[in-house]
């Protein structure tokens, strides 16, 4: 089945509601697994040292191989590409279910088969990303990505607080075994997909391609100065902003504002603004969106001066819900944006790089932020942050290419159309 040109919303496509029901059970499953990670380690015999080791080695995947998952995702077809992945992260979370339940568990079996787990979801996100133009039309793309961002946001809110329930009842390994079953599932709704066929999008196999590849990637982020100077922002912001908030706040809950449930209310505040950023793109679609977005980005300097100067638990809860809303705005309309402005040949590359940019500083976030809480204390990292967002903000709109940046959403994508291997033409909004 071809793009929807119609005027109906992304659910009338069969193709987005398959796609949908794929990305909002796997998230479900990932927030059980997430959830039990810590908890396995413990069941397994291992310490907190251990626990931190094993959660390093899970997430290292996503910092060494999303580029090279953003390659393969352009390359080959990218709905089978996800089937694969899924059918293989359901193996590997079926074999450490097994061994759980047969009591053959070490904590090393946790931290390899997460390890594998996560890397293979590295060519699942960027074709995600990469596959929503080929299911509904140019006019539909802000509404169908803020339909996704809300459908996994609220299935991670919900795997979360089950997850705690599964584990209760039945043991971690129980969380396991729904992340396998989610997997499974996700598979099965892919396979219901019917999208026209796509020839190949970029080059061979051997090392010297991938690596043109990549570079090809990066030219279409470099020339275009608004997706550049965003990527960068947030680059450095992760780290500095986003990993002390994240490492600091839930000691300053322990020791200052009643505990650990302070800080899940804190947390449930967050996912709940950012369901809403979505429904606000529905009423509001900038024609300047990267000036307009990145100004919203403001209000990530108000939960942590808050947390740095308060104590109520209420408002700093209120702040984050405010702050997720305006990520929540920001990242549909960033999807969207890719989608329409780079080109299909290189859209899950783009896309990989954005989640490298974003994502690869954050566990050196991390380190540094434990390192300089004990050197420093916690109010002067938190300001630290604040003033840093203040500033990169500042900068990031004082850019001529940020400025000057305008969208026509009611226009047509401004890219061409990919070929099929038929030889027909497909209308294909692309980023």
């Amino acid at each position: 089945m071809g793009l929807r040109k119609s005027r109906r919303g992304p659910l009338k496509s069969p193709n987005f509601r398959w796609l949908a029901l794929s990305s909002t059970t796997s998230a479900l499953g990932d927030a059980f697994g997430g959830f039990a990670l810590l908890f396995l380690v413990l069941e397994a015999g291992g310490n907190a040292a251990v626990a931190g080791a094993v959660v390093a080695a899970v997430e290292l995947p996503g910092v060494l191989l999303a580029l090279l998952g953003g390659v393969w995702a352009d390359r080959l077809d990218r709905v089978r590409l996800m089937v694969v992945s899924d059918i293989g992260r359901a193996v590997f979370q079926a074999v450490l279910f097994a061994l759980f339940w047969t009591g053959a568990a070490a904590w090393w079996h946790v931290a390899l088969f997460g390890f594998l787990t996560n890397a293979l979801g590295c060519v699942y996100a960027p074709s995600v990303t990469g596959v929503i133009p080929q299911t509904v039309a140019d006019r539909h793309l802000t509404d169908a990505n803020g339909l996704l961002h809300t459908g996994r946001t609220a299935a991670v809110a919900i795997g979360t607080a089950a997850g705690g329930t599964v584990i209760a009842m039945f043991g971690a390994s129980a969380a396991i075994a729904v992340n396998a079953v989610s997997f499974v599932l996700s598979a099965l709704f892919l396979s219901a997909m019917r999208l026209p066929s796509s020839a190949p999008r970029a080059g061979g196999g051997a090392a010297q391609g991938v690596w043109q590849d990549l570079r090809a990637g990066w030219s279409e982020v470099r020339r275009r100065s608004w997706l550049l100077s965003e990527l960068l922002r947030s680059a450095v912001e992760m780290p500095i902003v986003v990993a002390p908030f994240a490492i600091i706040g839930p000691l300053m809950a322990s020791d200052t504002l009643g505990g650990a449930e302070s800080w899940a209310t804190i947390s449930i505040g967050f996912l709940c603004g950012s369901l809403c950023g979505p429904f606000a793109v529905r009423l509001w679609k900038p024609r300047r969106p990267i000036w307009a977005c990145t100004a919203l980005m403001y209000l990530g300097a108000v939960p942590p001066l808050l947390l740095a100067l308060t104590t109520s638990v209420p408002l700093i809860t209120l702040a984050e819900g405010v702050k997720g809303a305006a990520v929540g705005f920001f990242g549909t309309i960033w999807a969207s944006l890719l989608q329409r402005e780079i080109p299909d040949t290189v859209r899950s590359r783009v896309n990989a790089w954005d989640y490298t940019l974003t994502s690869g500083l954050m566990p050196l976030g991390y380190l540094l932020a434990g390192l300089m809480v004990t050197q420093f204390g916690r109010q002067p990292i938190l300001i630290l942050g604040v003033v840093w967002n203040i500033l990169a903000v500042t900068l990031v709109l004082a850019l001529p290419g940020v400025r000057r940046f305008r969208i026509d959403w009611n226009a047509s994508a401004s890219v061409d159309p990919p070929t099929s291997s038929s030889g027909d033409k497909t209308k294909e909004a692309t980023r």
